[in-house]
């Protein structure tokens, strides 16, 4: 995937095009390691020859809010066309708003989500969560016994474990997974135990419950008895996502950049200018309504 962002960079070059003010990367931490190292710097080497300030950060999702264990690595690439004004701010910004330092993070990350309370949907008397719940308990084999033995217990004897989870992934029928949870039915051929639902996978990468549930009521059948966002398909786009939280703090850092380093003068004070005429206008709106009301 480098290579092609690479490839259509080289062709807008080539072209004398313009270039995105930022790049976004984002992989597993392995990228760092020695065996991709050389294609690393490769990389990163190219994107400084045609004018990016790199900065990488590896961030876990659980330092956002999210009980889940997911280390991944970020590069936020900011183009300063070898602008070394530029590039020292960048760098500055990003030294002092360091995002893979748990104690800032702490101060900015306000609201956190657990598990008994914000992930796990435990109330059967909701015929959705009870269906969901049904679907997820695997049969009763020798494979899955292994499996309940060997993984975290998120929800037993009517008691929640408010632990961090283990790493959402693609698929939860497997070892290791992201946590199970006791659950009981009259089949006799069914594990004690069910993973967790799509739904809460979905809570678990910071997406609203709402946002699942748009997903959910728009689905559709794709050939006759499948439906288009079947449970391993939405497994996968789980397990495939960018946990939202920490997306969230990524944008609003470059948004950050782009207004207050990127931009020049000239287009600074016109932003000012027009966030001044928007405050006006928004007193001027509630004069009105005033007048008119009273």
């Amino acid at each position: 995937m480098l290579w092609e962002v690479e490839r259509i960079l080289k062709e807008r070059v080539e072209s004398k095009l313009e270039l995105p003010k930022f790049l976004l990367m984002e992989n597993v931490s392995a990228i760092l390691t020695s065996r991709h190292k050389a294609n690393f710097d490769e990389w990163t080497g190219y994107l400084n020859e045609i004018g990016y300030t790199n900065h990488i950060y590896t961030l876990n999702a659980s330092d956002f809010g999210i009980p889940q264990k997911r280390v991944r690595t970020y590069m936020i690439s900011v183009l300063t066309n070898n602008d070394k004004i530029k590039e020292n701010q960048v760098k500055n910004y990003f030294e002092k708003h360091d995002l893979a330092n748990p104690k800032y993070t702490h101060r900015i990350i306000k609201k956190h989500k657990n598990l008994k309370d914000d992930i796990l949907k435990l109330d059967y008397n909701n015929i959705q969560y009870k269906i969901e719940a049904d679907e997820c308990q695997p049969n009763d084999t020798m494979s899955r016994r292994e499996i309940y033995k060997k993984n975290d217990i998120l929800y037993t004897n009517k008691k929640v474990n408010n632990i961090v989870v283990s790493t959402v992934t693609t698929k939860q029928d497997r070892h290791p997974n992201s946590g199970l949870i006791d659950y009981y039915s009259e089949d006799t051929n069914k594990s004690n135990y069910r993973y967790l639902t799509p739904r809460e996978c979905f809570l678990l990468m910071g997406f609203d419950e709402q946002d699942y549930q748009r997903i959910i009521d728009n689905n559709f059948q794709a050939r006759k008895g499948e439906m288009f966002f079947t449970r391993d398909k939405l497994y996968k786009m789980a397990g495939n996502s960018i946990v939202v939280n920490v997306l969230e703090e990524i944008f609003k850092q470059i948004i950050y950049i782009e207004k207050n380093i990127l931009q020049d003068e000239k287009a600074k004070k016109f932003s000012r200018i027009e966030e001044t005429v928007k405050i006006v206008s928004k007193i001027n709106n509630e004069a009105m309504r005033k007048v008119i009301f009273s």
